[in-house]
């Protein structure tokens, strides 16, 4: 009888843990990256999503997008990290415009309100208007 008792809330234990691990709320979905593409979404044709070595700059993740056929990067940083090169990038980009990757500068637009940092916009064809909805994601 003991033993149906302990699996039994073995069991109720298990699913109540189980039930808290379901689907992130919408909020907690849209943060960072995942909002700067529906935000491009809503205003351009959205491509595929490039693989980048984002770790090269200190952020967390990052990837190439296309955008009206052709290719900007996002990369989200952790503002907290105690990592140095995330640290300096984030400090170059709010203060400079730019990161450095392999000892080379490269334009970059950071938004502060999703730590998110926006590369190769500089030469796209709707680099302005990329721009403009990059800078209105709060």
């Amino acid at each position: 009888m003991k033993r149906k008792y302990f699996l039994l809330s073995l069991f109720l234990i298990l699913t109540i843990f189980l039930s808290g691990c379901g689907k992130e709320t919408d909020t907690e979905e849209k943060i960072g990256l995942a909002i700067v593409i529906e935000k491009f979404e809503e205003k351009f044709d959205v491509g595929d999503r490039k693989m980048k070595a984002f770790g090269m700059i200190g952020a967390e993740d990052g990837f190439g997008l296309i955008v009206e056929g052709e290719e900007i990067e996002l990369y989200k940083f952790d503002p907290d990290s105690d990592d140095e090169k995330t640290r300096e990038n984030i400090k170059s980009a709010k203060t400079t415009g730019t990161m450095k990757m392999e000892g080379f500068s490269f334009p970059v637009i950071y938004n502060e309100s999703i730590d998110v940092a926006l590369m190769r916009y500089d030469e796209h064809p709707k680099r302005d208007e990329i721009i403009e909805v990059f800078k209105s994601i709060e």
